[in-house]
């Protein structure tokens, strides 16, 4: 597989991850052009790419344990819900 063609099918599990921890770009979670950057970037060098790609395939709830990003998604979801800011 080429390169632009691996970068793209993990920035599309970044969405998909994104989109089951409730979170969009440049929403009020991400709303500074750096933490879009940083959760963009750890995704993209994460080492769990075939997992992940399985962890969405199977159509899992909630944000992988695996995931770099999971605590950034978590206080996303706490200060969404009011619940506390759990760092996992």
């Amino acid at each position: 597989m080429r390169l632009l063609d691996r970068l793209g099918a993990r920035l599309d599990q970044s969405v998909k991850i994104m989109d089951k921890a409730g979170m969009q770009l440049g929403g009020a979670e991400l709303s500074s052009e750096h933490e879009i950057r940083s959760t963009i970037w750890r995704c993209l060098t994460c080492r769990h790419g075939e997992e992940c790609r399985e962890w969405i395939a199977a159509d899992s709830a909630g944000v992988p344990d695996f995931c770099p990003n999971k605590a950034i998604y978590r206080r996303a979801e706490a200060s969404r819900t009011g619940g506390p800011q759990l760092a996992y």
